[in-house]
């Protein structure tokens, strides 16, 4: 059975996310004077939020898969938006697929984005 690269990057979130008792993939920074919100499910990235939105604070991510990282450490404490305000390209690196024996270059980002609440 082949798994391509779009599946494998699904099967790593997925893993992220059931892994509830493992310590937030990225790393969160709470905003000032900002209260502290229950988990939710899902947090969605977005261009820009609403003016009644709550800022809670800043999460950061590095790897190939930062946007995902970002996206459960952003819910896991309470965001259901997020803004990504920040992508550095740290490493590109081309190398064969064993399975499909095909090039694929992998991007190493350090990402950070902007975390909200916002009423649903």
């Amino acid at each position: 059975m082949l798994i391509r690269p779009a599946m494998r990057r699904s099967c790593v979130a997925l893993a992220l996310a059931l892994s509830a008792c493992a310590s937030d993939p990225g790393t969160f920074r709470p905003a000032k004077g900002a209260p502290e919100q229950p988990p939710v499910a899902t947090a969605y990235r977005v261009k820009q939020v609403a003016p009644e939105c709550l800022f809670l604070g800043v999460v950061h991510a590095d790897g190939a898969y930062a946007i995902d990282s970002m996206a459960i450490t952003a819910a896991r404490h309470g965001g259901t938006d997020y803004v990504v305000a920040g992508d550095d390209e740290d490493e590109r690196r081309t190398q064969l697929d064993p399975d499909t024996n095909e090039l694929v270059t992998t991007t190493n980002h350090k990402m950070w984005a902007k975390v909200y609440r916002c009423p649903r």
